[in-house]
């Protein structure tokens, strides 16, 4: 075995303790209202969704 194991097609960076996003306090207030509101978790997945990308976009990845 080598020390460059895959899990699920996935380097294993992927899983790095850098992987796990810790929402800022201006995220954590949207989380709230959203919460609140009465949003379907389908538009909550796709809203996270197109926030992650834009985040990724300006990481430049």
């Amino acid at each position: 075995m080598t020390n460059n194991k895959k899990s699920n097609g996935h380097p294993r960076e992927l899983f790095s303790e850098d992987f796990y996003w810790e929402p800022s306090g201006e995220w954590r207030e949207l989380l709230k209202e959203i919460m609140d509101s009465n949003i379907s978790k389908d538009e909550f997945r796709e809203f996270l969704a197109i926030s992650q990308n834009v985040e990724s976009l300006r990481k430049g990845h």
